[in-house]
């Protein structure tokens, strides 16, 4: 419910959980069901009309609804309480305003790492033959190699898995250097591309595997990212995948 990127058929699975709980509710707890669980029987509905319900929520309201609540607080004067937070929050914008905080960098990147000629020439015989040629051309001269890379409030680092691909099997991509080039504000990434072996019902988790495979390295711009796809949590079992 709180994803922000759905498949088309998401909403069939819901709506069929959804039953699923009310069924089991009614049968464990021998009661009637909470005006709650009415209101979530909507939700297939209006996913399947709007797409993820996530954009829908009124939590981001109640966050900002906080910051009154902290003042009012604070204040011991209950005497027109609601100018006092009103000239208090007008103060406060006119601040992020004036500091030109508003509106931050989209792009932020880490420290430049400087790697061995010996490493970027392991880096350039590994990358996949099916990216961009000219991109290959000028890795050894004009790439920079960073620590991290913040695009939209998103951080991205080395070893963290990426998901590529969302609709059927999703493609899980691990990165290994993040770079940038002289003549281009759009940072890449070379990742190692994992096999999807299976989704696991008892984990809720996709299973994947490295081996089998060349360590190919494919070189990804960040922009073809989408920014609602957050970075995935990978755990390793005891068979290596």
């Amino acid at each position: 419910i709180t994803s922000r990127c759905i498949q088309n058929d998401c909403h069939l699975l819901l709506k069929m959980l959804i039953n699923e709980h009310h069924e089991l509710f009614l049968k464990l707890f021998d009661t009637n069901l909470k005006p709650k669980y009415h209101h979530i029987l909507h939700y297939p509905r209006v996913m399947e009309k709007v797409g993820p319900l996530i954009h829908l929520w009124s939590m981001r309201f109640e966050s900002k609804h906080r910051e009154s609540k902290i003042t009012a607080n604070a204040i011991s004067s209950r005497k027109n309480i609601c100018l006092t937070l009103s000239h208090k929050h007008q103060l406060k914008l006119a601040y992020t305003f004036f500091s030109n905080t508003c509106l931050l960098n989209n792009l932020q990147f880490g420290r430049v790492i400087n790697l061995s000629c010996s490493t970027i020439s392991n880096i350039i015989n590994n990358i996949d033959i099916s990216s961009d040629k000219s991109l290959i051309d000028n890795l050894e001269n004009t790439a920079k190699f960073v620590s991290w890379v913040e695009i939209k409030g998103t951080r991205y680092k080395r070893d963290m898995c990426l998901a590529l691909d969302i609709e059927n099997i999703p493609i899980f991509v691990v990165i290994k250097h993040i770079l940038f080039f002289d003549n281009q504000s759009t940072p890449y990434f070379l990742c190692h591309k994992y096999i999807t072996l299976k989704f696991s019902d008892h984990a809720q988790c996709w299973e994947v595997t490295d081996q089998n495979i060349l360590q190919s390295l494919i070189c990804t711009p960040c922009n073809t990212i989408p920014y609602f796809i957050n970075p995935c949590s990978s755990y390793k079992n005891t068979k290596g995948t």
